[in-house]
């Protein structure tokens, strides 16, 4: 099998969902309908490090608010790649906690080691998380959630090589707010969140708390013990205090923790067909039932492998952000420290044939300073500013072998950017960061459960830096013909990937003493986005194209262990795609949205000892792993007064998520078919203030294979379908 055939019916729908909207907009009371409809929300977002309008801010990008993400049954980090479809947050076959991450054809695959870094940066207000351990966090108290989608290299640095996902939490303000929440559904699913904020006295001074708890039993039966298995337990808090008094001078503080116990990672045991490229819809599950497996604990293992799996991981975030504005310009400080202690056992196969286990720990400071102003009667707005980031991360993964990490990061970065008004419509951008990581790295191998070194230990110390530009150009009108606003743009930006280290070596001591080089990207974009009919129809689109540079990715090494997956840098690639976004509001009440991804990727040169270029000798050609033809999310929103209470509004809501086939890994030996999952709710407003809302997700009952390994015989599946009842309060 070569390239994966082009997929009519799927391009079809997804296209038909976003005219489903327009032909709604000429329906008979549409017209009429116009003038009463209440205004859309104007969402701000601070994706230039500055507050702007979406739909005026030439960066491309999605933003969710909170009533958004509790509407589509979004509880964690992972739940937002439903959302923007070219985005993909999968299992990382190591820790619920964890995930993998890829996004326009640049990925990370060993997303569980301190020594991985993410083509994609996470920020917790303003605050980078350089782990993707624990970064599968539960989402208590959000005020939004924004998706910057390429190269953000300029603003945001080191590891925004195609783009970064923000999360901003609620603040206090001057007025009181109290908000609660209970949940119970299936497989003794339970939740509970609360949070209030407000003024303390008149001073400027305001404070928030909020809490979280939650968890199920697990989906999973264990054949071996015949218990329930796949559990998980959160709690999370946050406190924040903020100081702002109405002067040039204001100051937050932060503090969250966050705790998940869990059963670890499951696999469902696959039996893969003899055959060098199988696809999903090939493989039968070996215990009969995706959702049975098969492992007992083994004392003869050394701990920490031989009871049944588990995973523990604890993360504290400290932030403080002060602000001051001389008038001319205001000067920021972001300070930033994050621990991340992460242990978690895993059995890799379903059946008790692959045990593993991980410990890691991990400490990140950080400092950002920001001045930033506007100049030329405010024609010309810049930025420029300085960061600091320190990392140190041990860790111990018991695999064949126990490989002892060691790894310490200091980056430097100085960035500057400026965007100059030619006129009252037309805007240039550019802009430059300069950024540099050393990185000193030890590494030990040695007897499993044991204290006896195979190999010396090796030592390395590393050097990347890179220079990341951005240029950019813009044309805003806010009422222009049929537009209420239109804002043309064009960019070409830079963003770097740091190069790293191996730490999962399968007692092969060159597999460990190996770094590889950054990956580097240029992406060139061309967009627009539109609001229409007194901004009651909003359509986004973007088409790009990616050129990458020494692009990491997983090859296969023997060893005396076995094969292991060492990272390398595989050639270059070019990635082209078209992204659309749509929303509209045809009547009074109803809200229809549609998020589309076209793409097509390519290898432009390849390493010769690359995997990639082992499936273009087996296969004729190799294609980029993760990659879609097409991917959506399309839905519906209605809401209409209660017809028994004066004061009630009933809202029911559809999702539906859908996927073209990709390949899961960089060898092309494993395809993933297209799969689809749609969610729905309705949801009774009693007043302002009380809602009880049920949600079922995953309607169809489906357990499409999402993700897998062909080397374990092991594939991970969807969820089943699970139904909520929640009832919720605010005040």
């Amino acid at each position: 099998m070569g390239r994966l055939d082009f997929n009519k019916s799927a391009w079809i729908s997804a296209l038909l969902g976003s005219a489903a909207m327009a032909v709604a907009l000429t329906a008979p009371g549409a017209a009429a309908a116009q003038q009463a409809a209440e205004p859309a929300d104007r969402i701000v977002v601070t994706a230039e490090r500055r507050e702007s309008f979406l739909q005026e801010t030439p960066v491309t990008l999605s933003a969710f608010q909170a009533e958004t993400l509790e509407e589509r049954g979004v509880e964690d980090t992972q739940d937002i790649q439903r959302l923007v479809p070219g985005l993909k947050l999968l299992d990382n076959i190591s820790s619920p906690t964890n995930f993998t991450v890829s996004l326009r054809g640049s990925t990370q695959q060993d997303a569980s080691l301190v020594v991985a870094e993410s083509p994609v940066g996470i920020y917790v207000d303003d605050i980078y998380i350089a782990r993707l351990n624990g970064a599968n966090a539960q989402l208590a108290d959000i005020e939004r959630v924004e998706v910057l989608r390429g190269p953000q290299g300029t603003l945001y640095g080191r590891n925004t090589l195609a783009g970064a996902l923000k999360i901003i939490t609620r603040s206090p303000g001057d007025v009181l707010d109290v908000r609660a929440m209970a949940e119970v559904g299936e497989y003794g699913h339970y939740e509970l969140s609360g949070a209030v904020s407000g003024p303390l006295g008149d001073g400027g001074l305001s404070a928030s708390f909020a809490a979280l708890i939650d968890g199920f039993d697990g989906y999973y039966t264990n054949l071996a013990t015949g218990a329930d298995i796949g559990a998980q337990y959160n709690t999370a808090l946050r406190g924040k205090l903020r100081y702002d008094a109405g002067g040039p001078f204001t100051a937050q503080a932060t503090l969250s923790r966050a705790d998940s116990e869990n059963d670890g990672y499951m696999p469902s045991f696959a039996v893969f067909p003899p055959q060098p490229q199988v696809r999903a819809e090939d493989i039968v599950f070996g215990l009969g039932d995706p959702y049975l497996v098969n492992i007992a604990p083994n004392p003869a293992l050394p701990d920490p492998i031989s009871s049944l799996p588990e995973g523990d991981t604890d993360q504290t975030i400290a932030g403080l952000k002060l602000s001051y504005d001389f008038g001319w310009a205001t000067v920021n400080s972001i300070t930033g420290y994050v621990a991340t202690n992460d242990f978690f056992s895993v059995e890799f196969t379903g059946v008790g044939a692959f045990p593993g286990a991980n410990r890691s720990d991990t400490d990140q400071y950080s400092q950002e300073i920001q001045l930033l102003g506007s100049v030329m009667d405010d024609r010309l707005e810049w930025i420029a500013g300085l960061y600091l980031f320190r990392e140190t991360a041990d860790q111990v993964v018991a695999l064949v072998t126990d490989d002892i990490l060691s790894i310490e990061t200091d980056s430097l970065a100085v960035f500057a950017q400026g965007a100059y008004a030619l006129t009252d419509r037309l805007s240039l951008t550019a802009g430059l960061r300069w950024s540099e990581d050393e990185k000193s790295f030890s590494g030990l191998i040695r007897t499993i459960g044991g204290q006896v070194p195979i190999f010396p230990e090796v030592q390395l110390n590393n050097t990347y830096d890179a220079v990341t530009p951005r240029f950019g150009v813009d044309w805003l009108d806010r009422d222009v013909g049929p537009f209420d606003s239109l804002l043309l743009y064009a960019s070409a930006a830079k963003g770097f990937k740091s190069g790293g280290y191996n730490g999962i070596a399968f007692g092969n001591i060159d597999v460990l003493s190996t770094p590889y080089g950054a990956e580097e990207n240029w992406t060139y974009e061309a967009g627009v986005k539109t609001e229409l009919l007194d901004t009651r129809l909003t359509v986004n689109a973007v088409a790009f194209q990616n050129e990458i540079s020494d692009i990491i990715l997983a090859a296969s090494a023997s060893g005396p262990g076995g094969i292991s997956f060492p990272l390398q840098n595989a050639g270059d690639a070019r990635v082209r795609g078209l992204e659309i976004e749509a929303s509209a509001r045809p009547v009074e009440g109803l809200n229809l949205y549609a998020n589309i991804t076209f793409q097509d990727g390519e290898y432009t040169e390849l390493n010769p000892t690359s995997s990639a270029a082992v499936a273009e000798a087996n296969f004729g050609e190799a294609n980029l792993a993760q990659v879609p033809d097409i991917a959506y999310n399309v839905g519906a929103r209605y809401s209409v007064a209660s017809p028994v209470q004066s004061s009630g509004e009933v809202t029911v809501g559809v999702d539906h998520f859908y996927t073209d086939d990709f390949f899961i890994n960089v060898s092309n030996e494993f395809v993933i078919d297209s799969y689809a999952l749609t969610s729905a709710y309705a949801a009774y407003a009693f007043n302002d203030q009380w809602t009880l809302r049920a949600t079922v997700k995953n309607i169809q009952d489906d357990a499409p294979i999402i993700s897998g390994l062909a080397a374990f015989s092991a594939v991970t599946v969807e969820a089943p379908r699970t139904a909520f009842l929640s009832l919720s309060y605010r005040r």
